[in-house]
């Protein structure tokens, strides 16, 4: 569920295919971000698990006429910043800066996405950078607890690889690889440049169109995607960790980002544990009974998949009950239809957390960035809210059914080690 302010949003593209979208806002601070439609689920089978990332990562190393240094500090010189992103589906490279810094930041965008160098030394320090990041995550155990689900719940399809890598893909990863995985994803018609803020037109295409002109177009041919995820049986799996906390998730498959009940969902997770402090786990759970601290629910939709979860942490002692309250909140939004009361308390809480989600640059950078990608149009707030409005709380009753009590549910676990 996204969408952006009813601000004034210009697109074009280029004759290589590049698609730009300008939201025309009245702030001096100005964002501009380039998303590419390759993350982890594009690596199988012809690349390593882990190169998406690594590339972002090696973008900031070298261009053909920068050094990293260079790169670095291009946009700290003025005040501004540049950062990156890889996920499931999607890289994403973005900077914020000044109005009148928008020609510099976008030349380094360029650069950096036209013409990497992918230094041999530089690949050698990188990996023991990201092999530390893996273990950091490692070190994390809500972060390992999630990978480990993902890795169960999709089996052997792609989202079910963690988006770090592993430390044996990552130490066979060579720079073929990542110039191989460039040239076929890093192309123009696999690419959206958006930019929010105060800019002339005319000038802001003329310097478009010769930053980007370069960017080869690619394949007409969709890349081939791997197709829907198999259902998997229930799991319950449990394993112990050196930590004093016991740490649980359980979830399961949910709408892909082009079902019609993707709506529903988002408000159902929000309603359920999302980030509201009355949501139902915080306020049944967590503020009444004082068992867990951390404790919150999450929908994650793709574009051939969907996935929800609860997640938490509490004494072991209490994981038990922890665990069968979660199942009692679930039973009853399966089973006891909002009132009237609440289901206005939940729409206007949505519809007040989407409006102060765009307040934020970034946040409409990706939102519109990924919007075009999956679906080449860009949804206001006032469509959404038109939408929201259409629910009725049956929608969300059947809903809750559907995946909390048709669907499997599947689990988790990690308890401490007994002395």
């Amino acid at each position: 569920m996204s969408s952006v302010q009813d601000w004034p949003i210009h697109r074009f593209s280029l004759p290589n295919g590049l698609r730009i979208a300008w939201v025309e806002t009245r702030s001096p601070v100005a964002s501009a971000g380039i998303m590419i439609d390759a993350g982890t689920l594009n690596e199988a089978p012809d690349f390593p698990n882990g190169i998406a990332h690594f590339t972002e990562h090696m973008l900031f190393k070298g261009t053909q006429k920068r050094k990293a240094h260079h790169i670095l500090t291009r946009m700290d010189d003025v005040g501004g910043d540049i950062n990156a992103y890889t996920t499931k589906e999607q890289t994403f490279y973005y900077a914020t800066f000044l109005q009148p810094h928008t020609f510099r930041a976008l030349e380094l965008l360029a650069d950096m996405v036209i013409k990497p160098s992918f230094p041999e030394r530089e690949i050698l320090k990188e990996k023991d950078v990201v092999l530390d990041e893996i273990q950091s995550s490692k070190d994390d155990a809500l972060d390992e607890l999630g990978e480990w689900f993902d890795a169960e719940l999709y089996a052997k399809h792609p989202l079910a690889s963690p988006i770090l890598g592993d430390s044996e893909n990552l130490n066979r990863l060579n720079r073929t690889d990542l110039i191989r995985w460039h040239q076929k994803n890093y192309t123009a018609n696999n690419m959206v440049l958006v930019l929010v803020g105060r800019f002339q037109r005319k000038i802001l295409e003329r310097w478009v169109f010769s930053l980007f002109e370069a960017l080869p177009t690619g394949s007409l041919v969709p890349s081939s995607r791997p197709g829907k995820p198999d259902t998997q049986p229930a799991f319950f799996k449990r394993e112990t960790r050196t930590n004093h906390s016991a740490y649980g998730i359980l979830g399961g498959l949910g709408p892909d980002v082009y079902s019609e009940h993707r709506l529903q969902a988002s408000v159902l997770n929000t309603i359920l544990g999302g980030p509201a402090m009355s949501s139902r786990l915080n306020m049944g759970i967590r503020e009444k009974y004082g068992i867990t601290y951390v404790l919150e629910s999450g929908y994650t939709p793709y574009r051939m998949s969907g996935n929800w979860s609860v997640i938490w942490a509490t004494e072991p002692a209490k994981m038990d009950r922890t665990r069968s309250l979660i199942f009692k909140e679930l039973k009853r939004l399966a089973y006891q239809p909002l009132g009237s009361m609440q289901w206005h308390k939940a729409t206007q809480q949505i519809m007040g957390q989407l409006a102060l989600s765009n307040e934020n640059a970034g946040n409409m950078l990706q939102i519109v960035a990924r919007s075009i990608l999956l679906h080449d149009e860009i949804e206001t707030l006032a469509s959404v809210f038109e939408r929201l409005q259409a629910l009725k709380p049956q929608h969300i009753t059947a809903e809750a059914e559907a995946l909390f009590e048709t669907a499997p549910i599947s689990e988790c676990y990690y308890y401490p080690e007994i002395p």
